[in-house]
């Protein structure tokens, strides 16, 4: 880890550096072109540099932090004409999307901030990007594990809380049909019995809230129906007994 933040470091430097040389290459031209062929037209190059360092800007101030060369700072970089800044550019973020794979193994937390709620085919492309980046970076095959490791326990854990939803939506709804029932006894397996027979799954996907959290953790309603009718209904079942008290 010290060394890809050693390398991110330099090539950070290497940016500022070129980025100078480049604009100090252009002005040193128009000067000569302006006073030994007198051709003042050329001064229009002076907006090079300045386009040099907006981009340079923008990528330090956004670029850098969410880890991507936006489209904004990609047109500075192109009609500023300073190509091998972009190159290094491309470089730092790719270094940095690895600084955080390897971060992430020391420090689950922040990864599980990171990747917030995501859906299968999400867990799927992050399993193949970190395969790459593990895969550059020499490491050994037991840190590749606990990166697959994290991912699973991430998934896993994604399950569990459309369990707890969808399973707190349909116990509210046999509280409100059962209103007179009284034995907690009774509720629960009236409850296990309706999960059993999905019999609230429709009304569950109805709900506008819903639909907005599935967009927020990126699922789909295919994808959620699948989870609920394909999986274990056992491991629904336990999850509703395990967080009823909470419902």
């Amino acid at each position: 880890m010290k060394k890809q933040t050693i390398k991110i470091l330099i090539l950070n430097i290497l940016n500022a550096i070129f980025t100078i040389l480049f604009s100090l290459l252009i002005i040193a031209t128009i000067l000569v072109i302006c006073i030994s062929l007198k051709q003042t037209f050329v001064a229009i190059l002076a907006i090079l540099p300045i386009f040099s360092f907006i981009s340079i800007i923008i990528f330090y101030v956004i670029s850098y932090k969410k880890r991507k060369i936006g489209i904004t700072n990609l047109l500075f970089f192109m009609c500023s004409l300073n190509i091998f800044s972009l190159l290094i550019s491309y470089k730092i973020v790719s270094e940095l999307e690895s600084l955080d794979i390897l971060q992430s193994q020391d420090n689950e937390k922040a990864f599980e901030e990171k990747n917030i709620l995501m859906a299968g085919w999400e867990i799927e492309l992050e399993k193949a990007k970190i395969d790459k980046k593990l895969a550059k970076l020499n490491l050994t095959d037991e840190n590749k594990k606990a990166s697959k490791k994290n991912i699973a326990k991430k998934l896993e854990e994604n399950k569990r809380e459309v369990y707890k939803s969808y399973t707190k939506f349909v116990y509210k709804k046999v509280l409100k049909k059962y209103s007179e029932e009284k034995n907690t006894f009774k509720i629960i397996t009236l409850t296990s019995n309706s999960l059993t027979n999905y019999e609230y799954v429709d009304q569950f996907l109805k709900q506008e809230k819903l639909i907005k959290d599935l967009e927020k953790f990126g699922w789909t309603k295919e994808e959620i129906v699948q989870l609920i009718t394909i999986n274990d209904i056992e491991q629904i079942i336990t999850t509703f007994k395990e967080n009823r008290k909470d419902f």
